[in-house]
């Protein structure tokens, strides 16, 4: 099987071309090419029409070569070697970023049941992050590692549940609200030297199905963010989105949308900013 997805959200201002999104291939048990990292659950993730997503996600697209191995009717295991993204926050005196040379490596273990419908996956994630250590002149690894608990539950024909629950070092690059913000690798204690700091992410939600083609959902998120001394006291401690929303299917290929969204940004030095947005969307899917 060969899959290609793009988009028109490309960065920067003027910017109206596609940006590529997915493009693998798959055979067999092995995926090869861009897609969602092996360290993600998307079934798991609350529908939003917000494109970004609520705060405390893993979500993460990663270049990879993975091997899906199913255990009968119920397990299904995965791991894959993936092309690894970081952004660090730097001293210029002391450490600078360089190029990656170990891939990062995912893994599950997953149960489903309901014909697929439910299931609970527990994911694991291993980093060693590279960086220059210009005091010793040399190049330096940092040893980074995540775990997740997530999983989707289908408690009726009504009621469908969702849950995320994320936590690690130096695996920020994954969470929605601290990818590229420089969270992976930040300045240690001693000159030179640098450290992951520790992030939890959690989302849980809901959702009630009136009908076929029409339900309701819900949902909370936080992303937090812990052991950031050597960073400015402005900096991102932790944030919180909630979101309401409501989903129709018109006709075959048409679904409208809409939704509540209340986000808020914690500080270290204990400022802070909120906002509230409504949301609506036409899509059609051809």
């Amino acid at each position: 099987a060969v899959y290609i997805e793009g988009d028109f959200r490309g960065t920067g201002a003027g910017y109206y071309g596609m940006r590529l999104r997915q493009a693998y291939v798959q055979l067999w048990h092995i995926k090869a090419g861009r897609t969602w990292s092996t360290f993600c659950d998307v079934a798991a993730m609350p529908p939003t029409i917000d494109f970004q997503g609520p705060s405390g996600t893993v979500i993460a697209m990663n270049t990879m070569l993975q091997y899906i191995q199913p255990l009968g009717s119920h397990w299904e295991m995965a791991i894959a070697a993936e092309r690894p993204s970081a952004t660090y926050t730097t001293h210029r005196y002391y450490n600078a970023a360089i190029s990656q040379r170990v891939p990062d490596i995912p893994s599950y273990t997953q149960f489903k049941w309901n014909n697929g419908k439910s299931h609970i996956r527990l994911s694991n994630l291993l980093r060693m992050l590279s960086y220059r250590n210009l005091v010793a002149d040399e190049n330096k690894f940092t040893v980074c590692w995540a775990s997740q608990l997530s999983g989707v539950i289908q408690a009726s024909k009504h009621f469908t549940f969702y849950f995320q629950g994320a936590y690690g070092q130096g695996y920020a690059e994954y969470l929605n609200d601290l990818g590229g913000y420089g969270f992976d690798l930040i300045p240690g204690e001693r000159s030179g030297t640098m450290e992951a700091p520790y992030a939890l992410g959690l989302v849980g939600g809901i959702q009630y199905t009136i009908k076929p083609g029409l339900f309701l959902s819900a949902s909370y998120s936080q992303c937090r963010l812990y052991d950031t001394p050597s960073l400015s006291s402005t900096a991102y401690h932790y944030g919180q989105y909630v979101v309401a929303n409501c989903f129709y299917t018109l006709f075959n290929n048409c679904q409208l949308g809409i939704e509540y969204i209340f986000g808020s940004r914690h500080n270290y030095d204990n400022t802070s900013g909120s906002a509230n947005r409504i949301n609506a969307m036409i899509q059609y899917n051809f």
